[in-house]
């Protein structure tokens, strides 16, 4: 077992514990064991529950440095449990244990609490809000990916014309 080290700058820890907490607001512990109890999940109460492993790969994913170590260093700071955890090996086969159907049910039961809390509601000052999931493509710079995507902002390196990426409908 080693010691995680929870002091890497003087407001690191800040920051991490509201980018934690916030992620601990959107998806509580009993969300996400409601969504495994559903699914016929089981599980033993350990440093890894089904909450703190889904939470940390949404951490892992959103993070810029995509280490464990990092993740598990960022969630040493509000969870005491992960001050002391046996290692990275470990945070890999309590993500492999998670049922691969959880992730389009946490995603329905966020969709529907969002309903909910906004009644039908999807205004801001007046004016129509839309989700947008956040999802990126990346590809390399070919003629044939710019012929099929088209063109715009960035500069194509083989073709010399500007690039996006734009899924196609």
């Amino acid at each position: 077992m080693q010691r995680i080290d929870t002091s890497a700058g003087p407001h690191s820890g800040f920051s991490q514990r509201i980018q934690v907490a916030a992620l601990q607001d959107l998806l509580s512990d009993h969300e996400i064991e409601l969504v495994c109890r559903h699914l016929g999940y089981t599980w033993r109460d350990r440093i890894f529950t089904p909450a703190v492993t889904v939470r940390s790969m949404i951490h892992r994913a959103l993070n810029p440095d995509k280490s464990i170590r990092a993740v598990l260093t960022d969630l040493a700071v509000v969870d005491d449990r992960l001050k002391r955890t046996p290692a990275d090996a470990s945070w890999c086969e309590a993500r492999s244990r998670l049922p691969e159907a959880i992730w389009p049910e946490l995603r329905q039961y966020s969709v529907e609490r969002l309903e909910r809390l906004t009644s039908g509601q999807f205004l801001y000052r007046h004016r129509p809000v839309f989700l947008v999931d956040g999802s990126t493509l990346s590809m390399p710079d070919t003629p044939e990916l710019a012929e099929h995507f088209g063109c715009s902002g960035i500069i194509c390196c083989s073709t010399g014309s500007q690039f996006i990426s734009r899924a196609p409908q």
